[in-house]
């Protein structure tokens, strides 16, 4: 039965079985859940940490509050985030991204208004862990989702988009909560984030979200048959695998790769929220070095889409290697501290974070397929959100031990390269079928 309701099937006919071919021909309709997929990542923009920093000065001055009572509020509500998304994966699997990401943002938005009324630390860490549970763990893991159930050849691409989304909300998200606060206050900008994240999330995704092709008699990637007859061969094979997450949970790569997540997790984390420290401590003008970080998101979504178009034609788990090596030599670079691999570590690094994050949910799904999907980005999403919020904490108490970031920093560009030997040894797992009775 076709669930696509009014107005699918104009912009689907091509690619629906027994479609007439005549007359001017009409998008895919799964471009049309990327684009719905990247605005609810570009609306998760509010929950990133990058765009909560925005909001610690003023917090502090008109509360009274401490910043690490606020930076509390942040870590204690990511590790919620992540022990709450756990149980979302199989309810998007079960119930699909047309419930989950409206209801994600409906939530998020909610959050955020209530934000601007907080008065109690309480308050203030209650409604922090539902920020970030909505939007670095359901909206980001649902948005990625979403684009891999409708593309087999393309997931890598489309993808990629999804992750500009993010980038670009990182990007805009920083001066535009700093020009409302300069003009009104911290309060009149969350109210501003909660009506717009109504806007970008909850309408369209009410209106045009639709969990997988099949739902509108199409098939992934628009191709006219299910074996996707007609196009080219994808490099981790033509058939698409279909797993269960029990048969998932005993293959030798999902044990690669969740303990590869965690560590890629943990450097990210630590380096990117440690930076800025790391650049004024060196001399550096802080406004250059915030400078440095807009530079480095630029980066950050053209990696995605370099990536997401890499995917696509050579197997992802090397695209993925190749990504943790660049980032342990940005790493390296930055060590050197000198205008030119300051310069080196924005472009390697955040091309390093763009490629990594599209081509982990691309390697999940290309490996166990989008049967289980959620379930397995349900368990391996917050594993690296736990790395997120870990490797803060790891690089501040090595500062604060020893002075300096020189050590933790050679310790994260080490692990950046055992995460990629642990991603090379995780070979796509191969399903044995049942032998005939």
């Amino acid at each position: 039965m076709n669930r696509g309701g009014p107005g699918d099937s104009g912009l689907a006919m091509r690619h629906a079985p027994g479609a007439a071919n005549s007359g001017k021909q009409s998008i895919f309709y799964g471009w049309v859940i990327v684009a719905v997929a990247t605005a609810a990542m570009f609306a998760s923009g509010p929950a990133q940490a990058s765009v909560l920093s925005v909001f610690v000065d003023p917090i502090a001055r008109e509360l009274g509050w401490s910043r690490t009572l606020i930076s509390g509020g942040v870590s204690v509500g990511t590790v919620l985030a992540a022990a709450a998304v756990i149980p979302t994966g199989p309810l998007l699997d079960r119930y699909g991204t047309r419930i989950i990401i409206p209801a994600a943002g409906a939530l998020l938005g909610l959050a955020a208004i209530g934000m601007s009324l907080v008065t109690t630390p309480l308050s203030f860490y209650i409604l922090m862990a539902l920020i970030r549970f909505t939007g670095i763990g359901v909206l980001m893991m649902a948005s990625t989702v979403a684009a891999a159930n409708w593309f087999i050849l393309k997931r890598g691409r489309a993808t990629a988009f999804t992750i500009v989304g993010m980038a670009a909300g990182i990007g805009v998200a920083p001066p535009v909560a700093q020009f409302i606060i300069q003009v009104y206050d911290w309060r009149t900008a969350w109210t501003v984030f909660g009506m717009a994240i109504w806007l970008l999330v909850v309408l369209p995704g009410v209106i045009l979200l639709r969990h997988r092709p099949e739902d509108m008699g199409l098939y992934p990637d628009g191709a006219m048959s299910a074996d996707g007859s007609g196009d080219e061969e994808r490099p981790e094979g033509r058939e698409e695998p279909e797993w269960r997450f029990r048969e998932v949970a005993r293959t030798r790569a999902l044990w690669l790769l969740l303990p590869a997540v965690l560590v890629s997790g943990v450097t990210a984390g630590g380096v990117t929220f440690h930076q800025v420290p790391f650049l004024t401590g060196h001399g550096m003008a802080p406004l250059s070095a915030a400078g440095i970080v807009s530079l480095y998101a630029l980066f950050v979504a053209a990696g995605s889409l370099l990536s997401g178009l890499a995917a696509d034609r050579v197997p992802v788990r090397f695209g993925l290697v190749a990504c943790l090596v660049a980032g342990s030599v940005a790493i390296v670079a930055l060590l050197v501290a000198q205008p030119v691999t300051i310069f080196l570590y924005s472009l390697l690094y955040g091309v390093s974070v763009g490629g990594r994050q599209t081509l982990e949910p691309v390697m999940w799904a290309n490996y166990y397929g989008r049967s289980s999907l959620g379930t397995i980005r349900g368990v391996a999403w917050p594993v690296q959100i736990v790395g997120f919020a870990t490797g803060p904490v790891i690089a501040g108490m090595a500062y604060d031990l020893v002075g300096d970031y020189l050590w933790v920093f050679g310790v994260f560009a080490a692990s950046s390269l055992v995460s990629a030997l642990l991603v090379l040894m995780a070979k796509p797992p191969v399903k044995v079928s049942a032998a005939p009775v």
